[in-house]
Order: structure tokens, then sequence, then C-alpha cells
């Protein structure tokens, strides 16, 4: 999933915003009565009716679908499925448009001047208003409860974004476009229901999950594509190797740990993968031939403004993209989060945030169908914000983001009453190490990286008891497959360049953002708190050291340059 752009307004407008972007990256459609449909992706699909690119898993008809499926195969946008991916059906009355059912493809868009656009660069909506004369009006809600340097306030707070008129999509929501006129409508998904789930009670959510996962891993397998794993020393991505391992992949599974230091840890990252690779006999950052493929460097100033600018502050963007002969499902552990817990279980008041934040906050968990006053607020806000934006950022090199530890039967086990070990604290057994029990018990006596999470063999005894012994995962059989999974293209060419048009260009390092930021500030100086003015205050405007992506410098920096977005 690289990027893509749909809008859908009378032909004359339509003619002129398709101007922006790269004629090879795009297609217009005629929808009638003058009304055209434009469409911009270097990795879609378009046919009969219907639009996809990325990705989709639907466990209950057991199918995995990808660009080139017949359109009765396809997700509808009004019933999303798992997966990593961007969809549309359209006809001369309306178009439908949705994405997959975590949201780790964004939909921003706005309707204005009888045009309506979706995309999931912000950037690329600002563009597209500048072009057709419309307003950037500052949204000063947001730009207040966005200025509070907190890992939750990295992404969206809510709904509203930097620019008044243009919005931010919870996962699940259907926009509907009608097609005579280019008016939008928004039906934000109740995501209390859906991910709710069915089933019996603990074990049976537990043993449904695993399952799925395996299934999931060998339907990786059985595409022909190359599947790597990052590998650290938590829990998350374990769950994920233990699935893996389950599925019995062989070669096409590559499992990578960085061998480096970081400040909170001194690499036990990389010594508890190396441990795991020793005792369960499997390669670690071993590539085949598969995997090598040839590096082209991104623009990072580019690639990160054209991608997250106005969504994530951080300063997310690889450095190298690489092209490889055959697609590649990007596993990592994030998911698992939605249902272990993150942000500490508790309402949503609870939390020491600004109060524009928390106004904003509390009016999306409304629209997902949350009471802004539940008890456990927080986690509902993270599975609508942070895991969709924070955990879909792979989409930067991978059309193909896989997120297997995110299963809904065991979210909507670790919010009922079924649930043996609610509520859990950061290193606590939760749901999730049942799942790594129930996949390969030995792996989960096998220490992790902080002494706090290992467990007792007679624990993970006691508890695969009581969760029915582990998986038979030999019977289990893979997905049927629609369509062909493809090589990804990388970022899309119409929105970096976009992005170099305005001005973004260069590396991720002081000397390149810190006049960004600064212009940025001079038309808000008066709702930019201080301790966002210290943290660039702080940096060297002649250093051309990258800055850490998640830092609070990176942070600062990254709400700043999107100021000038509505300047």
């Amino acid at each position: 999933m690289s990027g893509y752009v749909l809008a859908v307004g009378d032909e004359s407008r339509i003619r002129r915003v398709s101007q922006l972007f790269v004629p090879e990256e795009t297609d217009i459609l005629a929808l009638g009565s003058g009304m055209s449909l434009l469409y911009v992706s270097n990795s879609g699909y378009v046919s009969n009716g219907a639009i996809f690119q990325g990705y989709g898993i639907d466990h209950i008809r057991a199918a995995m679908v990808f660009a080139g499926a017949p359109s009765s195969e396809l997700p509808e946008p009004s019933h999303p499925i798992e997966g990593s991916y961007f969809t549309a059906r359209f006809s001369a009355a309306e178009v439908r448009v949705g994405a997959d059912s975590y949201g780790f493809v964004p939909m921003c868009w706005f309707n204005d001047g009888g045009v309506s656009a979706v995309s999931d660069s912000y950037l690329t909506l600002i563009m597209m208003r500048q072009e057709l004369g419309f307003s950037r009006t500052p949204n000063s809600e947001t730009i207040l409860g966005r200025m509070w340097l907190n890992s939750m306030s990295l992404q969206q707070m809510g709904r509203e974004t930097f620019c008044e008129e243009i919005r931010y999509a919870t996962p699940g929501t259907e926009l509907v476009i009608d097609g005579r006129n280019g008016d939008l409508e928004e039906y934000p998904m109740d995501l209390s229901e859906f991910y709710r789930g069915s089933f019996a009670d603990h074990a049976d959510a537990v043993n449904e999950s695993a399952v799925r996962m395996v299934r999931t891993f060998k339907t990786y397998a059985a595409s022909e594509s190359l599947t790597t794993l990052g590998l650290s020393g938590g829990t998350d991505s374990r769950v994920c190797l233990a699935a893996a391992l389950a599925a019995d992949m062989q070669d096409n599974l590559h499992i990578a740990s960085t061998n480096k230091k970081t400040r909170l840890n001194d690499n036990q990252d990389y010594a508890v993968a190396v441990a795991l690779s020793e005792k369960f006999g499997f390669s670690l950052n071993q590539p085949s031939s598969n995997v090598q493929g040839s590096l082209t460097s991104n623009d990072l100033l580019a690639g990160w403004a054209a991608t997250g600018m106005g969504l994530y502050d951080a300063l997310y963007m690889p450095a190298k993209f690489r092209h490889r002969p055959i697609p590649v499902f990007a596993v990592g552990g994030q998911g698992a989060e939605i249902s272990k817990g993150n942000f500490g279980w508790r309402p949503l008041e609870a939390i020491n945030m600004p109060p524009e934040a928390l106004a904003q906050a509390a009016r999306a968990l409304e629209a997902m169908g949350i009471s802004r006053e539940h008890k456990w607020g927080s986690e509902w806000h993270y599975i609508g914000f942070r895991n969709a934006i924070h955990g879909g950022r792979s989409t930067l090199s991978s059309d193909y983001v896989a997120r297997p530890a995110a299963q809904i039967p065991l979210i909507g086990l670790s919010r009922s009453g079924e649930n043996e070990l609610p509520a859990p604290g950061k290193t606590s057994p939760s749901v999730v190490l049942d799942l790594l029990i129930k996949l390969n018990p030995g792996m989960a006596t096998a220490p992790f990286d902080d002494v706090r999470k290992n467990v007792s063999e007679h624990y993970v005894e006691k508890r695969l008891d009581e969760l029915g012994g582990p998986i038979e995962a030999d019977h289990l059989s893979p997905y049927v497959q629609y369509g062909t999974p493809q090589p990804a293209k990388g970022t899309c060419i119409s929105q970096t360049e976009l992005a170099r048009s305005a001005g973004y260009e260069g590396n991720l390092d002081p000397s390149t953002l810190l006049p960004l930021a600064y212009a940025g500030v001079k038309d808000f100086r008066d709702v930019v708190p201080e301790s966002i003015i210290e943290k660039i205050d702080g940096l060297n405007s002649g250093s051309r050291t990258r800055i850490g992506a998640a830092t609070r410098e990176a942070g600062a920096l990254g709400k700043l340059i999107a100021l000038g977005t509505v300047a």
C-alpha cells in the first residue's frame, strides 16, 4: 500500500487537479452527467466498478484477496476485513470508499465546492485544496491539543486535523460520495460492536485466534510471497514467530533482529532473538536470494511530508526502499497491544492531557460507539488512532503490512466478562501471553527482554491445561486466494513530487527541518507552548545528523512543520 488519492467532482475540476499527479499513476473515469472520478496509485487495480490496492484477510470466508481479484470477492467498503488495503465501489449514482478494519491504511477526506477527495496523505489534500482555490482554515482546537508532547498525541487525537476542512476517518468508516453532485456522507463504524467477536469462553477465543494466525501464515507461504518478521525480545513479535514456525513456512520466512544497542535496554532485544534462534532452530538475519533485491535511497523529508505530516508527527521514513522481485509480507508484533493494553486501561479523564485534546478524543470515542466515560476509554482510543496510524507505518516499505497478532476474538475477549486476565499491567500475564502459550508453550517459558515478563514452567503448564492444550497446526490449511500479490513499488511518486514542489525535500536533520519549524511557529506563536520551543531551540541548527524518528524533538518539529500547511 504505497499511497493513493480518490476524488469525485465535475469533469473540469477533476481535470484541473489531475495535473498535480504523475500521468502513469493517474486514472480518470467518467461517472456520467459531467462528473468524473480521479484515482491515483502505483499499485491499485480498477475493474468492473471496483478499485482495490493492498490485501485483505477474511477469516470468516477463509479467504485472502489481492488486487486483480474479481470484484465479487473484494471486501465491501461497508464491511471491512483485516489486512492493509484501500477500496472503492463506483457507479454513476455513488462512490463508496473504505479501508481495512484496523485503519492501517489511513483515510483523510474533504468535501467542498462540489468536490470530494480521499487520501492517505494529508499534504496531498492540502495541495489539492490550494489548486482548487479552497480555504485552508487552521483548526485551533486540534492545534492546541496536538501541542502536547506525548506519544498519545504523536498522531491524530480525534477526527479533526490541523486544517478545519480536512477530516480523518476512524477505522472501519465508510465514505459515500454522491456521483451526481460530489457530496460526501461519513459513516463511522461502531467499533464496540465490530470488535466484540464471537466465542464461547476465554479458551475458545484464544484457540480461534491461534488457528487464524497459523492459517494466515500458511496462506502467506502459499501465495509464493516472502514473509519478513521483525523479532524483538518482547511478547508481541514472539507470538508472530510462534505462529510462523507452527505454519512451517520453510524458505518463505525470513526472521530479522536489529543488532544495535538502544538507550533503553542495551541490546537486550537482539540478545533474546539470538537465544530464541539457537533454542528453536531457526535462522536469524540470514537473507536468502529472495530477500536481496536492490536498494534505492528515499527523499526522507519529501517522503515523510507526503505520507505522515499532519497525521503522524514522528519523523518516520525509511532511508532506503528495497526493490524485490517477489511480493513481501512485512510482519510485526504491532496490533497485539489492542488486546493486552498500552495506555493503562483507564478512562480518558484519568490521563493528564490538554482540555482540547480531551475534547477531540472524547468525540472520537463517541463516533466509534464508545462512551466518553468508558472505564477503558484509553484503550479504545489506542485502537482508533495509535494502533492505526503508528501500527500501519510499514506501508511505506510494503504493500502488505501484516499484523497477525491483531485478532478480533482476542480483542473481544480482552474487553469481555469472560476474560480471566482483565486489564493487565505492562509486564503482567495477558490474553496475548495465553496466545503464545497456546501456539508454543516452550517459547513462552524462554526469557524475555525484561525479567518481569518471564513466567515459570508451572504457570505455563497450568494455563495450557486451562486453554485445552497446545494448538494442532498440522491439519490446518491455507486460505483460498483471489487475485495475485505483486512486488511493492515504493511510495507514490505523485505524492512525493507534490511534497517537493511545496518545498519539502532533503534530510530529516536539524539544518533542514529547523527553518520549516520556525516558519510554522511564526503565525502560531500564541498557541505554541514553551515546552515545544525549548525542544527545537536545544537542537544544533547546523547539524546534519538525522533526528531519531520518535524522539520528543522529532515530535516537536513534526507538529510545527505541519502548522505551515494552514499558515
